[in-house]
């Protein structure tokens, strides 16, 4: 259900990012301290907050700890928390009283987490990783908040931040988040400002295949590759509808995302769908995308406003049967000194299959056009390019609209990067993809129609009456505008299967539709919303119907 309403809005207004997500508020915690090393288990009880790490700790093979919501754990020195073969861990917080794991000195950092051959029913979610520094030899290296192997766990809701993993030999892996022969669900985290030689921000190597889904990966850096994400060898993730922008990476290229692999018969197989890949950048190759005998298959993807010496926006190398897979992409904006699109090592015989693409310059393919998107607002509500607001969706009009292939998609794949149906048919737009109506659009947003609408607050301005105003909506009925600070899923009374896209979204207010289906609502929004993001949404449950969410930074 929807939160009650609250008319200061107390409590959201932190720092929002475009997939949704947010810096976490830690809470204010008693002034009592409990020191732990050695074998744990049981409950770390808010009571006992802090936990004081004054050694390394382990929970043991079979057994269990959980964290309370709101507890501190703060490293003394440079300590390991690691859990062991079948042990449980649940480190469950909440939106309001986030797990907060730290180390008093950020500078030498503390070691961070460890899952080995944990049970995948282990859980880490709303929790605060940072200050986590991996060191020393491989493999211990690897992962500097957390490291993930042989088990499959949820992480979700989490914040990773000012981690790494690095060393000497530059074999360090995922500064904020590394898996090892997992299928692990990694939902809905916010992964910023990490650093490692590989993966700055998540590295996924080895077997399994783990969902990297609905993530907000900015701001990571790579020595070797791999700014934002990077992909060893055997590994095939799913990777889905995240937020990759503003990453940087030298060394091998990749400034967003690094797919290596060293020997063509490592099979090496990721899935990359319904993501945005943008404002990344390397002084190497493949600025959004870097594909190294790495049969990568990309569908619906933005990959643009990306920089790199050789292909801005893509740098595959391989021996043509190696080769990635590109269908209902946007490719453009990109620079670069060789080929700012799509680029071929050519000593090798690179391929690369493009189909049903729009890529600025053209590029050889069944379906592919080049022409301008047509963006809603590329540069967002704040007018500054490659920002959390920026507004990728396709506008009216837009070439990219009923113009991908509908089998291009894997069929279990039933929405777009919003959440909203997949396939949507504009009979505005001329049908010009592949397939029967509805005809997928290119890109990672779907074009929804202009049915039901919720349009930006006016003026925007923070600590004055702000006029909303949903358009499309049911005569006579009311409609109901809510906010939120980071994308999820909240289910709407009265409605069942209907869910809006914020998660423990809370209710502004609600107003009736007019004869023209108009609602407007009027409300002051507090001065202290100045400069935030906040994600909007309304619903009409007499139809059923929502909007798409507005992104909007108040003034």
């Amino acid at each position: 259900m929807m939160c009650s309403h609250r008319n200061d809005w107390q409590g959201v207004l932190v720092r929002g990012i475009a997939a949704g997500l947010f810096l976490l508020a830690v809470p204010v915690l008693p002034a009592l301290a409990t020191d732990v090393s050695g074998d744990q288990s049981g409950v770390w009880s808010l009571a006992g907050s802090p936990y004081n790490l004054v050694g390394d700790v382990r929970v043991p093979p079979a057994a269990s700890l959980v964290i309370e919501p709101g507890v501190e754990v703060i490293g003394q020195g440079h300590y390991i928390i690691t859990v062991d073969t079948g042990a449980i861990l649940t480190a469950a917080g909440s939106a309001d009283m986030p797990i907060l794991f730290t180390a008093v000195d950020g500078v030498t950092g503390w070691r961070g987490m460890r899952l080995e051959g944990a049970d995948s029913a282990s859980e880490i979610s709303y929790c605060i990783f940072e200050y986590a520094r991996g060191v020393g030899d491989y493999p211990e290296v690897r992962g500097g908040a957390l490291m993930i192997k042989n088990c499959s766990p949820l992480v979700s809701y989490s914040e990773f931040r000012e981690s790494s993993s690095k060393n000497t030999n530059r074999n360090g892996t995922g500064g904020g988040i590394c898996t090892e022969s997992s299928s692990a669900q990694i939902l809905y985290n916010f992964v910023h400002d990490n650093e490692a030689d590989s993966g700055g921000g998540i590295c996924i190597t080895e077997y399994g295949t783990p969902l990297v889904k609905g993530n907000v990966i900015v701001d990571n850096r790579a020595i070797n590759g791999g700014g934002g994400m990077y992909f060893g060898a055997r590994s095939s993730p799913i990777i889905e509808s995240n937020w990759i922008m503003r990453n940087y990476s030298s060394g091998w290229g990749g400034g967003g995302i690094n797919c290596w692999n060293s020997y063509i018969f490592y099979n090496t197989y990721p899935t990359i769908r319904n993501n945005v890949i943008a404002h990344n950048s390397t002084s190497a190759a493949g600025g959004g995308l870097y594909c190294r005998y790495d049969r990568a298959v990309l569908t619906n993807n933005l990959i643009a406003y990306n920089s790199a010496y050789y292909g801005g926006g893509i740098h595959a190398l391989n021996q043509g049967y190696s080769a990635p897979i590109v269908r209902n992409c946007l490719i453009g904006e990109n620079t670069a000194t060789v080929e700012p699109q799509i680029d071929l090592e050519e000593s090798t015989g690179s391929q690369i299959s493009v189909s049903y693409s729009d890529v600025e310059g053209g590029y050889v393919g069944n379906g592919n056009i080049d022409i301008y998107p047509e963006f809603v607002d590329p540069d967002g509500a704040d007018n500054i390019a490659g920002t959390e607001d920026d507004n990728y969706r396709l506008a009216s009009g837009s070439p990219c609209i009923d113009a991908g292939d509908n089998y291009a998609l894997d069929g279990g794949v039933v929405e777009d990067m919003d959440g909203n149906p997949r396939y949507v048919d504009d009979p505005a737009t001329p049908d010009t993809g592949n397939g029967t109506a509805p005809i997928i659009d290119m890109g990672p947003y779907e074009y929804q129609g202009a049915s039901f609408v919720l349009l930006d607050p006016v003026p925007g301005v923070a600590g004055q009456v702000n006029r909303f105003e949903a358009q499309g909506g049911s005569p006579g009925e009311l409609v109901y505008f809510a906010y939120g600070v980071r994308s999820g899923s909240t289910g709407v009374p009265g409605c069942p299967g209907l869910t809006v896209d914020l998660a423990d979204a809370s209710l502004i207010d609600s107003a009736p539709a007019d004869g023209a289906g108009t609602a407007i609502m009027q409300t002051k929004v507090p001065g202290k919303a100045q400069g935030r993001l906040v994600l909007l949404q309304a619903v009409d449950r007499s139809e059923c119907q929502k909007t798409s969410v507005v992104e909007f930074v108040f003034e």
